[in-house]
């Protein structure tokens, strides 16, 4: 079977420039030549506004966008190219088109570096300006487009990533299970390990649940690496198997990091047997260098550990466990999320399943 073709990136379609509707804005303080330039291009089907003063014309801008300015450069106590700077700082692109009786190449210098987009000299034919309009229009237009354009192939290429995550995480959800299925001692660590990180980080607050609650749910995905034999073996291990099975949360992040672009969640996979006294691993941090969702989840880890039978040993019993974590405070465990997780995990949590 030929592989499919991506789907085409479908944009709107927009309208031909020769019929839109622009929104224009003419600003002269000679009503008579404001009025004469808006009925032209009013008659090329734009909607056309009309200030005679830089202060009407910056109230007119405020109240609405437009698409195009056409200003004139002298006024009464003030200079068109001010509005000209107002405009390109406010809606860089907005096109501004500048008209002037005076013949001045310092004024034009200035225009062009303010990004004025046209610069007519009075007098001038209408329909010479209205082609420069035109002109104008379609030079913002294009720019919407490309824009336009741009957004919606982005959108496309978040939302096929978030599809890609999704079915990734699915697989390795059920690669988790499978692995835990196989083995009877381990059927479910990850859930329950997931409510009990959960229930702590809830109590003691300022904690990311989202990223907690997906990364306790694959702490545990770097164990797909690990032989079987040495995860099962039923008694103490060598010191090669110790350093075999102690590379599960570098193989996790591994796993994860082509996807998973969350920090939080890939320092829960890494860092969750960390120790508040540097001796963890992989890395041997301490203290607060451990992530605080990771000091949350190795609490966790390790209350069902303790309560979960192992090929090694019995499981104990849930005030054992609580214990564990009381004796660990300060030394395995960050002594403020052991204190919380001591006060709200004093009881087992009645709806967590245990096979």
């Amino acid at each position: 079977m030929s592989p499919q073709k991506p789907a085409a990136v479908k944009v709107p379609q927009p309208e031909s420039a020769e019929r839109r509707r622009a929104h224009l804005l003419i600003v002269d303080d000679e009503p008579t030549i404001a009025r004469v330039i808006a009925q032209a291009l009013s008659r090329r089907g734009h909607e056309c506004e009309v200030a005679t003063s830089l202060e009407e014309a910056r109230q007119c801008l405020a109240l609405a966008p437009f698409d195009a300015v056409i200003t004139d450069v002298r006024f009464p106590g003030g200079s068109g190219l001010d509005l000209v700077r107002h405009v390109k700082d406010q809606t860089p692109d907005v096109q501004v088109l500048v008209m002037t009786a005076y013949a001045d190449v310092k004024t034009a210098i200035e225009a062009l570096r303010l990004s004025a987009d046209d610069y007519l000299l009075k007098p001038f034919d209408l329909s010479d300006l209205t082609h420069s309009v035109q002109r104008a229009l379609e030079h913002r237009w294009l720019i919407l487009e490309n824009r336009s354009y741009r957004e919606h192939l982005e959108a496309r290429v978040m939302e096929q990533a978030r599809r890609i995550e999704r079915f990734y995480l699915a697989s390795t959800h059920s690669l988790i299970e499978a692995l835990e299925a196989k083995d009877p001692h381990t059927r479910g660590h990850s859930e329950r390990v997931t409510k009990y990180a959960a229930t702590i980080a809830r109590a003691r607050g300022s904690v990311d649940l989202e990223a907690l609650t997906l990364g306790a749910q694959l702490h545990d995905v770097g164990k797909i690496g690990t032989r079987e034999n040495v995860l099962n073996k039923p008694g103490p291990l060598t010191r090669e198997e110790m350093d075999h099975i102690r590379q599960h949360p570098v193989i996790g992040v591994r796993i994860l990091s082509p996807v998973i672009g969350d920090p939080e969640v890939l320092s829960i996979v890494r860092s969750h047997h960390e120790r508040w006294d540097g001796a963890g691993y992989p890395d041997g941090l301490s203290r607060a260098d451990v992530p605080l969702v990771a000091r949350v989840v190795a609490v966790a880890d390790t209350l069902d550990a303790v309560t979960s039978s192992r090929a090694y040993r019995p499981a104990r019993t849930w005030d054992e466990a609580v214990r564990e974590i009381e004796r660990g405070s300060g030394t395995q465990f960050d002594p403020e999320i052991a204190e919380v997780a001591v006060q709200v995990l004093r009881e087992p949590p009645a709806d967590v399943a245990r096979r």
